[in-house]
């Protein structure tokens, strides 16, 4: 067993609007999130397929409000609640919001990686754990 605070975990990704932290554990990344409201992760996934993140994740809203966008339309998901999102999605910040979310490694490495060479002029000095 593992146990870790956020602050422990890696810092991958940090723009200012957006802050993610990662860590492998047992074939799963642990990421937990930090969107300042208007924070729009679209822009970012600009060339995977469907222009959209390809990796499923199981999470948990900590505080705060989004709306992640699918093929199927948009839905809202805010603090207190969990939730699954399959692959061809995008979220958007509707408030500031913290977040943990559980994704299988190597699908979320693809789409991590993708997203630093998209916006590395963006992002302080970072690669996927």
């Amino acid at each position: 067993m593992e146990v870790f605070r956020r602050e422990d975990v890696p810092l991958i990704i940090d723009t200012g609007n957006v802050q993610i932290r990662a860590r492998e554990v047992g074939g799963m990344m642990m990421v937990f999130y930090r969107f300042a409201k208007g924070a729009d992760l679209h822009p970012a996934l600009h060339g995977l397929p469907g222009d959209a993140c390809t990796c499923p994740h199981w999470g948990y809203v900590l505080s705060g409000k989004l709306r992640i966008h699918t093929v199927d339309g948009a839905r809202e998901v805010a603090a207190g609640q969990a939730f699954y999102v399959e692959p061809g999605h995008y979220p958007e910040a509707l408030a500031d919001t913290e977040m943990v979310e559980l994704s299988p490694s190597q699908e979320l490495r693809v789409v991590g990686e993708h997203i630093l060479r998209a916006a590395a002029a963006h992002y302080r000095p970072a690669t996927m754990a």
